[in-house]
């Protein structure tokens, strides 16, 4: 019967005996573990037995659920398998799981043991020599391989083929007491036990010497020893001896390129029982059709690993694709048609979705705002503080008819529900295509340029704008008005145009920007912003895009 312990808590100290079915933890009375605090969801999380492993599933709960630090997410999808010491959170509280298993693999340590104990007989695995031998014991092992085949039918994950690769073993040999099946991480090359079986019930850590499995990995060859206590080579070293073993047996397992991955190690406590020749014969006959069972596990479980990779990636692209179509539906369809101007945007994210924003405001008394900005940083985050200051800047800007006054109010609100660090860079420039007067408010973001009708390029400089909205409350805006005259074009960008870097890490720069403003076409709008964005692309080259870009040009015709 499994435990979960309050470690820390209300009631700390309390044990609970889990039950061999589903056990629910929550806020309410009738719950399997009551846990009274209002921020616990009434059923918050549960625990459920398969018939060999214990899971925690999140259920959809408030303030989540942890194991060892480590979120867990909601859904039978995100449940986690358990172990002996995991600790798991609660809101205040914290659990610590025991499983009260003997065969848990948590409970086993590899010791370092530098001396061998004397080896009484060997098999290699790697000899065609083993055929001979799997005639000697074709009965034997047959029905050695029937029993496991029987046993792994349907099953094709390490964490069930491993234990019940120990039951059939345990089955075959009576006189085996502990046994033991360790795999080698393919990544990492670590050692670590995959599944652990004792006859009698213990709880205790058990120690396993790795000197006999790493000599069977590198010499590919089955061992067995006999009564290493009485092996004088190894009195007081950390080894066989002082495991408590009088006879083991383990054996390699090797894949179909013939490398060693794990063993199998089967050993006997009581002096008056041991392994015979004949009994490595035959686990060794047996772990070579092991080998093949397990390493198809393994190579299953890689598969499913790589499919439920794909499904998530298809998943995320997915929702990226309908997040970037949401994005882009919050965007203008198509440049304002104004008598007198002309209109261009050109808009294109880093990623999928970006926090680059423009705008076309119509204002009361025929005026046009245009509006551009820019979130701190890319992706996502940024996109969704994007989405939600838009709405606010298209009300702000209709309802204040001072746009020095709507800059200083969306700085409230984003003060109000930006995470922290994060920014929005702004500018604004608000057209009464009557008198043809731009007042250009800014905070913090990029100046924007002006194209005399002659083609000399000025900085449009706006007083005091030197601080993004959400940076601090106090923040004071000013306004620059200028009046547009017929031929001038007027750009405004974001900092992924001059900050956009080739491939030797070299910014476009303003400089740049301004020259190629001033030798644009003049006739055309979109003739100027596809001159620009040529040019930012010729010198990028093949270098990734690093940040959002936006360019925006207005121009009065007459």
């Amino acid at each position: 019967m499994a435990i979960l312990r309050i470690v820390k808590g209300n009631e700390a100290g309390r044990a609970y005996e889990l039950k061999r079915g589903t056990s629910i933890i929550g806020r309410n009375p009738d719950s399997d573990i009551v846990l009274d605090h209002d921020a616990v969801s009434r059923p918050h999380a549960q625990l459920d037995f398969d018939g060999h492993d214990y899971f925690l599933e999140d259920l959809g709960s408030l303030n989540g659920t942890s194991v060892n630090q480590r979120p867990v997410v909601s859904g039978a999808k995100g449940r986690v398998r358990l172990r002996t010491g995991d600790c798991i959170k609660v809101c205040g509280f914290q659990f610590v799981f025991d499983s009260q298993d003997p065969n848990d693999t948590s409970l086993v340590r590899l010791v370092d043991s530098r001396v061998l104990p004397k080896v009484a007989a060997s098999v290699d695995l790697s000899s065609s020599s083993l055929d001979v031998q799997l005639d000697v014991n074709a009965a034997a092992t047959l029905r050695a391989m029937l029993g496991i085949t029987e046993q792994l039918a349907r099953q094709l994950d390490i964490e069930s083929v491993a234990p019940r690769v120990l039951e059939s073993l345990f089955s075959i040999f009576a006189q085996a007491e502990r046994g033991l099946v360790v795999l080698r991480d393919p990544e990492t090359g670590k050692l670590s036990p995959a599944a652990y079986k004792v006859r009698h019930e213990r709880h205790e850590p058990v120690r396993v010497s790795s000197a006999i499995i790493e000599e069977v990995l590198r010499s590919k060859t089955a061992l067995l020893t006999q009564d290493a206590s009485q092996d004088e080579r190894l009195a007081g070293s950390d080894s066989v001896s002082d495991l408590g073993l009088h006879s083991l047996m383990c054996v390699p397992l090797l894949g179909t390129d013939g490398q060693a991955f794990g063993v199998i190690e089967l050993d006997v406590l009581n002096r008056k029982a041991r392994f015979r020749d004949e009994d490595l014969d035959l686990l060794a006959c047996v772990a070579r059709q092991l080998g093949t069972f397990i390493e198809i596990a393994r190579l299953h479980e890689v598969a499913l690993r790589e499919q439920k990779a794909q499904e998530e990636l298809r998943r995320i692209e997915h929702e990226l694709d309908v997040a970037r179509r949401i994005q882009r539906g919050l965007l203008p369809s198509r440049p304002p048609v104004i008598a007198g101007y002309q209109f261009c945007d050109v808009y294109h994210p880093a990623e999928q979705v970006g926090g680059d924003y423009y705008d076309y405001i119509y204002l009361p008394g025929d005026r046009l705002a245009v509006v551009v900005a820019d979130v701190s940083g890319k992706g996502v985050s940024a996109a969704l503080l994007m989405a939600r200051f838009a709405n606010e800047t298209r009300q702000m800007f209709v309802h204040e008819p001072d746009p020095v006054a709507a800059i200083g109010r969306l700085n409230e609100s984003v003060l109000a529900v930006s995470q922290e660090g994060k920014h929005i860079t702004l500018l604004a420039a608000l057209l009464d295509p009557k008198t043809h007067e731009l007042r250009i408010v800014s905070a913090g973001h990029p100046e924007p340029l002006l194209r005399r009708a002659d083609g000399s390029v000025e900085t449009v400089a706006v007083p005091g704008s030197g601080f993004p909205l959400g940076f601090f409350t106090e923040a004071a805006y000013f306004d620059q008005a200028l009046r547009l005259a017929p031929g001038e074009c007027l750009l405004l960008f974001t900092d992924g145009v001059h900050e956009a870097k080739n491939s030797d890490e070299e910014p476009y720069g303003v400089d740049r920007l301004r020259a190629k403003l001033a030798g644009a076409p003049r006739d055309d709008v979109r003739e100027v912003l596809k001159a620009v964005l040529d040019d930012v692309h010729a010198f990028v080259g093949q270098h990734r895009q690093s940040d959002d870009l936006c360019l925006i040009g207005l121009r009065r015709v007459v």
